[in-house]
């Protein structure tokens, strides 16, 4: 049995975490007029507008914030609890009336759900209930057993994980920004002839539908059918 699939996702968001916070622990000071904004006790969370952007209002911020703050929370409950979450905006660019701005999301995700109560182990203990013959159960449970202990240590284990966000309104209109998630193609994708990545913006909300949260039925029938494959039925 291999949970190499699942090891690896969990290092790619280590690897994003760590090079964002190292780019934010860069990015300079916060703008002079919203440093009423914070004080001793929520230096960690909130929100925080750079010197780079000076279009952006403290409205805007703490809505946007709450907003993306919230779609967590809710996408992840009972899986994850979300703490210590900040949202900084970085830097700004203006066309016109059209204004971009880059911004980094973060929190602390903490794993509060137990390996059996992983919707991947409930298919597979579906599955092994259906099997027949003993030798066939007895495959099936040290199958379970395997990815049990595959998943234990991640239980209770706590990660700082980030997220890029590119907000973007209308300078006659700013309540009325959206915010995308910006895709960015792997290097092996990028053409010689390119010169610099391409970058794709995708609502953010429906970023966090695809990547936020658990398709638990899709999850129990892959448990059903590596039991299956496991146990030889």
């Amino acid at each position: 049995m291999k949970g190499s699939e699942f090891m690896t996702k969990i290092k790619q968001i280590i690897y994003v975490s760590v090079f964002a916070m190292l780019f934010l622990t860069g990015c300079g000071a916060d703008r002079p007029d919203t440093a009423t904004a914070y004080d001793s006790v929520i230096k960690n969370e909130g929100w925080r507008i750079q010197e780079a952007c000076s279009e952006i209002t403290e409205e805007m911020a703490e809505k946007i914030y709450q907003d993306v703050l919230k779609l967590k929370q809710d996408l992840r409950k009972g899986i994850y609890t979300v703490e210590n979450s900040r949202i900084v905006f970085l830097k700004e660019e203006r066309k016109g009336n059209e204004v971009t701005v880059r911004a980094v999301f973060e929190s602390d995700e903490t794993s509060v759900r137990k390996p059996k109560d992983h919707p991947l182990i409930q298919g597979m203990y579906e599955a092994k209930d259906k099997l027949v013959t003993d030798a066939q159960k007895e495959a099936a449970e040290t199958y379970i057993q395997g990815w049990l202990a595959e998943l234990e240590p991640e239980y209770g284990k706590t990660y700082r994980l980030s997220h890029d966000i590119v907000v973007k309104f209308d300078m006659e209109n700013r309540m009325g920004y959206h915010l995308y998630y910006p895709f960015i193609k792997e290097s092996n994708e990028i053409s010689e002839s390119s010169e610099q990545p391409e970058e794709t913006l995708e609502p953010f909300e429906q970023y966090a539908a695809d990547h936020w949260k658990e398709n638990v039925e899709e999850q129990r029938q892959i448990g059903r059918e590596r039991i299956l494959e496991a146990a030889g039925a």
